[in-house]
């Protein structure tokens, strides 16, 4: 699943430190996190997707016990996606995706059961399951 917009709400927080340099913070929801602990209990891996590079994602990948961290991958998220098929043999048609933005069109199309957020761009929007 993509991160910004899916797992949070999208908005990103720079903090000033006291050094002068700047810690970047995202607000995740504790009932996204209960439900990943589910599925991750029936035996569903799990995985995060992101354009961007954050410590706080990755704390949050490691607090969800997550199987999979990608980051730092602006819009080219498919060889991340590809990666992770190979390396489980998932067959695509047996993966969902949650995305939100024009990025994750290519993952959500590859995927057999895509998902957009509410909030999701028009395009993906009209991808999803």
């Amino acid at each position: 699943m993509d991160v910004d917009g899916v797992l949070t709400d999208g908005t990103l927080l720079y903090l000033p430190l006291p050094d002068g340099s700047v810690a970047e913070t995202k607000t995740f929801h504790a009932a996204d996190g209960a439900a990943i602990g589910i599925a991750r209990r029936a035996g569903i891996k799990t995985g995060m997707i992101s354009g961007r590079t954050s410590p706080v994602v990755a704390r949050r990948a490691e607090e969800l016990a997550m199987e999979f961290l990608y980051q730092g991958l602006g819009r080219k998220k498919l060889p991340a996606f590809e990666e992770i098929l190979g390396k489980t043999r998932i067959p695509a048609s047996r993966v969902c995706y949650v995305g939100d933005d024009l990025q994750d069109l290519p993952l959500l199309t590859r995927a057999g059961f895509p998902i957009a957020v509410p909030n999701a761009c028009r395009e993906v929007l009209a991808r999803a399951a």
